[in-house]
């Protein structure tokens, strides 16, 4: 049993102490079934008896794995099909032995489902008069739960009923508890509400969310002519007000109700009131109202961008009919039905707006003009649509809240690639904040979306900005989406990108080819056409890449980019045929890493050009390094020594040193040895040259076993003082790495001279290496690198070449060119220099079967042509 549970336990990432008893998800089986779960990712239940049991996965989303573990004789874990989150679901029966114990693992599956861990309710305390709404809001933790779904019910309907999306509607006198429950995990939190009779609105109406909303009845008519009735049908709310006063055409202020408004977020809002004709059948009688805003920073009626302004306020024009002392004349018209028709001035209607300039407690007051003029609701926003009748009304409770000050967005920048998705979590300031809500936005939606919890899903290549904003004090905050192509099928590079495999194109279509490999190119190319790959690059660096492109029209010019990164271009000519095909070549820098490689086609012709592929090359620097012998000695006579000095003396001592190359994979560019004089001082010519084999030791080196010179390296004719370092440069081209080097350093004519050896306490004998890594590109540091005419490029010919000649002709080079050829491995297998415009090339080394990099270089410029032997 022990090993059982170790067998269970293995490599199944089960993380038991967040998990918690919840047996009543397996209910049943006279209670022996249990359950150890951490709700929505992972579930332990142990049948006791076997048998066929069903889990409850209510309210969870996604898929979940399914695995049987036999307790009593351990093994692995046997996997069942998965099952969908969603109810009760049947786990199916055990593999065998279904009346025995068994456990079941049961598991999200990754990124399918994250699990609802708790609600909270804002207000916590609610205070309403009858009639009154209110809008309670949610929030479920964590922010990038799956399902945020909640449900609402009130603890006493008599008090107080609210619906699905929380707004509360106070239908009679007590109080009521207010719960919301998660619709996953079935976490709850709560609300306290008391509702009163109502003698009108005593505090502030908050704006929430640019609109201030307002049943009339609400408002403080006690000791006014103004009455609460209901009598008449179609009000919103628990009832309407009526003005039963006597007209008062000319003189406002008769029976004023003066009601405060907090203002949090400043800026211009249009004023509409939903009124009706109480009395008659004329819509131009007792249709109208008196109405001012004594404190706002603007109050003025507004059409076709003109404005007129109350009289007595000192601005003009003023409107047509009744103004006085600030207020404004606001009626009706058309209709004697309830209606939000709300404007001033006679026979020239201007609908009334007003501006606050800062956040702050502002006074709106009404006062009778016409008898039976009945207001059922009044709107004041900025935002939405504050006529929409199903608008709770704004709070006017007391608790005016605590105003939102600013939002941040993390994270503030995020690349995705197509069909991926990202959460991007807002947060409020401050943090105690009553209205916590947001809203999203995408700056385009075809290269990313945004839904109401803010998940990002990628759908095109590009950028876009995500923009989260307040809805208490449209505060915004942003992120940056970049889109990259998808690169779950990324291209290697260095290597061949054949044209026709793109992740993304526009305009292009594809075609049988017959170059050399056959397969497909990429034809039919217009002006404004683009192809896209998805490619890795394995280190950051340079690259050459080589297009193989044919062109049977002016041709054209592609510009290639990485991730939205122009890098550089390529113009191609016309080479006589659609399938005459030629290699055109440019060094472009790339980052390391997946990453999306765009080529954009321009050009005036029809048809621009084909493209076959792509070489990406990594062009390497050398690298240098220094190594100490294996083995020196030296042999005067036939007599060999072996101590802390090399001695050479003309026809009577000469000097041998082992060098290990094994560790060089690649082509040698430069050789140096470096020897420090020591003990005895001379002068005179000592040349190095390249032993032929390396079958001695310093301790048993003889004339019999030495290595002869098979050609000389390097010399160097000077005074050689003690403690000085002298190098001789080395025919590189004549050094191999892979393998062990012998050097034999012999003296033609001078006095003796002496040198430190690898076991003397002075500077051991070095040898300076420089080489181009394998499998790269050499990289001529030090010459300037032209850019390229395409029009003037180099040509080999016949290319590909069946036995290993071909011709060279030169084009855009000064007189001295010196023209070396590397293998696919980095070896370099030919050297030499033209003094002409044709060289004809023909040497074993490149005789056989292969790819060939032909590397040109003068003072003008250097090319880099690929050649191939068949």
């Amino acid at each position: 049993t022990r090993y059982a549970i170790l067998d269970f336990f293995k490599g199944q990432n089960i993380k038991f102490w967040q998990m918690k008893n919840q047996n009543n998800l397996v209910a049943g089986n006279n209670g022996r079934n249990f359950c150890l779960a951490e709700i929505g990712k992972s579930y332990v239940v142990y049948l006791e008896n076997g048998g066929n049991i069903k889990l409850d996965l209510s309210g969870q989303s996604g898929s979940f794995s399914v695995q049987w573990f036999d307790p009593r004789n351990g093994g692995a874990l046997i996997n069942r099909p998965n099952i969908q989150g969603g109810g009760k679901v049947n786990l199916g029966n055990p593999p065998n032995n279904t009346n025995k114990d068994w456990v079941a693992l049961v598991t999200a599956s990754s990124g399918s489902n994250v699990a609802v861990t708790g609600v909270t309710v804002s207000p916590v305390n609610v205070g309403l008069s009858v009639g009154q709404t209110r809008q309670l809001s949610a929030t479920v933790s964590p922010a990038n739960a799956t399902n945020k779904t909640v449900s609402w019910s009130s603890s006493n309907t008599n008090v107080a009923t609210i619906n699905s999306n929380g707004v509360v509607t106070a239908v009679g006198v007590g109080t009521a508890t207010l719960t919301c429950t998660t619709n996953s995990g079935n976490f709850t939190a709560t609300s306290t509400l008391t509702v009163t009779a109502g003698a009108g609105c005593t505090t502030d109406y908050e704006e929430i969310g640019g609109q201030v909303i307002m049943e009339a009845e609400n408002l403080k008519v006690a000791g006014t002519n103004w009455k609460v009735q209901s009598n008449v049908t179609g009000f919103t709310g628990a009832a309407y007000i009526n003005w039963t006063g006597a007209d008062s055409f000319n003189n406002p202020g008769l029976g004023k109700v003066t009601t405060t408004i907090r203002i949090k977020t400043p800026g211009k809002y249009r004023f509409q009131w939903r009124s009706k004709v109480g009395q008659g059948t004329n819509s131009t009688e007792h249709n109208d109202s008196w109405l001012r805003f004594p404190d706002a920073s603007a109050f003025y009626g507004e059409k076709n961008g003109g404005r007129v302004y109350p009289r007595g306020t000192g601005l003009t024009p003023n409107p047509n009919g009744s103004s006085k002392d600030g207020w404004f004349k606001v009626y009706l018209s058309g209709t004697t039905n309830w209606t939000w028709s709300s404007n001033t001035s006679d026979n020239d209607a201007h609908s009334i707006f007003v501006e606050f300039d800062n956040p702050g407690v502002y006074t709106m007051e009404i006062s009778g003009r016409s008898k039976s003029h009945l207001i059922d609701r009044i709107a004041l926003y900025r935002t939405g649509n504050g006529t929409n009748l199903s608008n709770p009304e704004t709070p006017c409770d007391g608790n005016t809240g605590v105003a939102v000050t600013g939002v941040t967005l993390t994270p503030a920048s995020v690349s995705l690639e197509v069909g991926q998705t990202t959460q991007l979590n807002e947060t409020i300031s401050p943090s105690n904040a009553t209205d916590q809500s947001v809203s999203w936005a995408s700056s385009n939606s075809t290269v990313a979306t945004v839904s109401a919890n803010g998940l990002v899903t990628a759908v095109g290549v590009g950028i876009t900005s995500i923009s989260c904003t307040s809805n208490d004090g449209g505060f915004t905050a942003t992120s940056i989406v970049t889109v990259n192509t998808s690169t779950a099928n990324a291209i290697a590079i260095p290597g061949r990108i054949e044209a026709e495999n793109f992740t993304n194109q526009s305009g292009v279509q594809t075609e049988t080819t017959t170059d050399a490999g056959g397969g497909q190119n990429v034809g039919y190319i217009n002006d404004g056409d683009f192809v896209e790959y998805a490619i890795d690059a394995a280190s950051a660096g340079d690259y050459e890449l080589d297009f193989r492109v044919a062109s049977a029209t002016s041709g054209g010019t592609i510009t290639i980019s990485s991730n939205g990164n122009v890098l550089g271009s390529v113009n191609v000519a016309n080479t006589n045929g659609w399938q005459s095909w030629t290699t055109l070549s440019t060094r472009v820098s790339l980052p390391a890493g997946k990453q999306t490689l765009r080529l954009d086609f321009s050009g005036t012709a029809f048809y621009l050009l084909n493209v076959n592929y792509i070489e990406a090359s990594l062009i390497a620097a050398p690298v240098t390094i220094n190594l100490s012998p294996i083995q020196d000695a030296y042999l005067q006579g036939s007599t060999n020594f072996n101590n802390n000095i090399l001695r050479v003396e003309s026809g009577n001592r000469v000097s041998y040193l082992m060098f290990d190359l094994s560790n060089i994979n690649g082509t040698i560019t430069s050789a140096k040895l470096k020897l420090t004089c020591n003990s005895d001082p001379g002068n005179g010519n000592l040349a190095v040259a390249l032993g032929n084999q390396n079958n001695w030791t310093e301790s048993n080196l003889s004339n019999a076993n030495k290595p002869n010179a098979t050609a000389t390296l390097g010399n160097l004719n000077t005074t050689y003082a003690l403690g000085n370092t002298y190098t001789w440069n080395l025919d590189a081209s004549a050094i191999n790495g892979g393998g062990n080097v012998s050097l034999i350093v012999s003296q033609s004519g001078g006095n003796d001279v002496a040198f430190a050896s690898s076991e003397g306490t002075a500077s051991s004998p070095q040898l300076e290496i420089t080489y181009v890594p394998s499998n790269t590109k050499a990289v001529q540091q030090e010459v300037p690198q032209q850019a390229p005419s395409f029009y003037k490029r180099s040509q080999l010919y016949p290319n590909p070449s069946t036995n290993g000649t071909f011709s060279l002709d030169l084009k855009g080079h000064s007189d001295k060119v010196n023209i070396r050829v590397f293998n696919t491995f980095g070896k370099l297998v030919y050297q030499g220099v033209s003094q002409g415009n044709q060289v004809t090339l023909k040497n074993p080394s490149f005789g056989k079967p292969g790819t060939y990099y032909v590397h040109i270089q003068s003072g003008l410029r250097t090319e880099s042509l690929r050649l191939y032997v068949y």
